[in-house]
This record gives structure tokens, sequence and C-alpha cells, in this order.
């Protein structure tokens, strides 16, 4: 980007085409996109992605009821015959 500095702008084209190539980025025309810089990492020549959501974080609402009481909701289903089997982190791998 023009923003790049100019040290910068060989790693930062090394690691879009990386990116781009292995389909974790996307070329986009999309509305909701935000700023994203580069910084390098300490002691190394990689960069390191810097996103600022300010500005999307300004048009988020936050949420004001509290969280659910986990321990209540395990002394409920702790009292119930059955019992999934599902496990929830399975789903974050």
């Amino acid at each position: 980007p023009d923003c790049c500095p100019e040290p910068l702008r060989p790693p930062w084209a090394n690691k879009r085409q990386l990116y781009l190539a292995s389909g974790r980025w996307q070329v986009t025309s999309a509305g909701n996109t935000v700023p994203m810089s580069f910084i390098s990492k300490p002691g190394s020549d990689k960069l390191r992605n810097v996103v600022d959501l300010r500005e999307r974080n300004k048009k988020i609402r936050k949420l004001i009821s509290p969280l659910p009481d986990m321990e209540g909701i395990v002394r409920q289903a702790a009292g119930k015959k059955f019992k999934s089997v599902l496990d929830g982190q399975d789903a974050y791998q």
C-alpha cells in the first residue's frame, strides 16, 4: 500500500502474495473493510499485521446484559438424566 514505509515494501509484497495464494486473504470491494498497516517484528525481518478497529468499534452496540451464571447452568445439567456427547471445543480447532 501507499502508506507502507519503503524498507517494508519488499516483505509486504512477499507476504501479500503468500496470503493471496493460500486463500487467507481475498481481494474484494466490500464496504466493511478496516485499515491495516504493518510493523516489523522485534528481532526479525518478518512483518506483523496491525488492524485499526477504532471506526468499527464506534459502530458496535455494547451488550449491557450480564453473562450467564455458568455454575448454575452446570448444576442444572448435572441433575438431568440425559446429557449430550457433543464437545463444543471441537468446533474451534
